[in-house]
């Protein structure tokens, strides 16, 4: 189950200095950053369903198109350098059609961005290697967390 939280005032700060390169992007697109510590991956863009939309406008916030949850826990270990790159992954995968004023969420063949790969190449590659690693850590770290409390059971 997802554990959602408000955003950390530095991440949002990253994002919208990423974010502000992106003008085409920006000039269409609304999106809103929400924490959500058992994501398993560093983030995940979704389309806001409308009733994220009515919830939002409620509050008095313009209309939000596409939602993005980042796991902090695995952002936060992350170099300047390194959480740039995964914010402009996450931004590349938000694509704009003007002429059917249509907007897309992307999913990549190989799990890479060949244009980000261009722009960063090496050290792209390193923060996905990070992320498979870290990734990997979380889930053996919650499957020896089950396994000892299955264990503590039989013990009784």
């Amino acid at each position: 189950m997802a554990n959602y939280e408000k955003i950390s005032p530095s991440l949002q700060n990253s994002f919208d200095k990423v974010f502000d390169k992106y003008q085409t992007l920006a000039n269409c697109v609304n999106i809103k950053l929400i924490c959500d510590t058992k994501l398993k991956e560093y983030y995940k863009p979704v389309m806001a369903n409308e009733l994220t939309k009515h919830l939002i406008q409620e509050y008095g916030k313009p209309e939000i198109n596409v939602v993005i949850f980042f796991n902090e826990e695995l952002t936060d270990v992350l170099e300047d350098k390194q959480l740039d790159i995964v914010l402009e992954e996450s931004l590349a995968r938000i694509e704009y059609d003007s002429e059917k004023d249509k907007i897309t969420i992307v999913d990549y063949d190989l799990k890479l961005d060949t244009g980000l790969y261009g722009k960063f190449g090496d050290d792209y590659v390193n923060v996905i290697k990070l992320k498979n690693e870290m990734i990997q850590q979380k889930k053996d770290a919650e499957e020896a967390e089950k396994q000892a409390k299955k264990d503590k059971k039989t013990k009784k």
